[in-house]
């Protein structure tokens, strides 16, 4: 990595800078502007903390889940459009939009939306995005029995066209 001084960094609007030295700990890493702590040290420190509070966070997580039930269906999805590499994003904003355009009624069977799954009209694995364009709501039964077929694939499975 190449010098540069915490004055420059500063001047400059970097977030580290790096000095070539050693820290008190022997990490020669960049280090963060902010507060001066070197990057390796601040890791260690983080992943300490994170091992030694694990039951708290895991509680914290599982509450905030429950309470943010649609906050954690985004953040599924979004974590699985990241591993199939598919383009597009979705907001909570758009769940609720779709929930009100489809009258809270599946998309497929027209039947009310206690329970709902998001589902993409032409499946992430066969090269569908993640844009709301691509999404609908249906009811659990016919979002798992669809599976990877489009809609109209499906509808033409169930003899409705």
């Amino acid at each position: 990595m190449e010098l540069l001084s915490l004055k420059t960094a500063k001047s400059t609007g970097e977030k580290y800078y790096f000095t070539g030295k050693a820290c008190k700990n022997g990490h020669t890493s960049p280090r963060v502007v902010a507060n001066r702590t070197c990057t390796e040290c601040a890791l260690s420190a983080t992943q300490d903390w994170r091992n030694k509070n694990f039951d708290h966070i895991k509680s914290y997580s599982s509450n905030y889940h429950k309470s943010n039930p649609l906050v954690k269906r985004v953040s599924e999805h979004k974590r699985r459009v990241q591993k199939l590499e598919a383009g597009g994003e979705f907001t909570q904003a758009d769940i609720i939009r779709l929930f009100n355009e489809q009258d809270g009624k599946c998309a497929i069977c027209s039947c009310e939306l206690l329970e709902y799954h998001i589902d993409h009209k032409l499946p992430l694995s066969r090269g569908g995005s993640n844009w709301p364009e691509n999404l609908q709501l249906l009811c659990p039964t016919d979002n798992v029995r669809k599976w990877a077929r489009t809609t109209d694939e499906y509808l033409t499975r169930l003899n409705l066209i």
